[in-house]
């Protein structure tokens, strides 16, 4: 059985998954930061195709259309990532643009 990480009382996907693709505990933090800020289940298959900050921001965009919500804004959505991503990770929030690459903030 795969190792999990547990946070806030809740069993994460194993980490071998998607520490494969990503890297680190970081990441999996952020993914389940975003999964927590949005209100989504990112499943690692679609995870693993994420690259950068602005396929994040489409796909959290689409997800949250295709659930029903209204005023969906991806400006505002951007502006989230643009504060959740530095949490998560100890860069700087100049750092996160839509054309930065996740394997480039993990540095």
């Amino acid at each position: 059985m795969a190792r999990c990480v547990i946070a806030n009382g809740r069993r994460a996907r194993p980490l071998n998954s998607v520490v494969r693709r990503l890297v680190g505990l970081d990441a999996v933090e952020l993914l389940m930061g975003v999964e927590e800020q949005f209100e989504l289940d990112i499943p690692d298959e679609e995870a693993s195709e994420i690259l950068t900050v602005r396929q994040l921001r489409d796909y959290i965009t689409s997800k949250q259309l295709a659930a029903g919500h209204l005023n969906v804004n991806a400006d505002i959505v951007f502006d989230q990532l643009r504060t959740l991503i530095p949490y998560h990770l100890g860069v700087s929030r100049e750092e996160v643009t839509l054309d930065s690459r996740f394997e480039e903030l993990y540095d």
